[in-house]
């Protein structure tokens, strides 16, 4: 569930924010995942700085670019 999958992240974050990492790249971005990212942003409780590549794969549509580019930009 998305609180199960929070409170993981916050767990994971933590975990590692105290051990000094400072960034973290996921490289599964979609937009779920982005969404959960802002919740705990919005929160004021993202210890990191997170680099989220959209994920593409050779089976996906063209049109899913149009998506990445407007997830990017609403993701700043």
């Amino acid at each position: 569930s998305a609180g199960e999958k929070l409170s993981l992240l916050r767990r994971g974050m933590n975990l590692v924010s105290a051990c000094g990492i400072t960034s973290v790249h996921n490289m599964n971005g979609d937009p779920d995942e982005y969404a959960l990212y802002r919740l705990l942003d919005e929160a004021d409780e993202l210890p990191l700085r997170l680099y989220v590549p959209y994920r593409i794969t050779p089976e996906m549509p063209v049109g899913v670019v149009d998506e990445a580019v407007a997830m990017r930009d609403s993701y700043r």
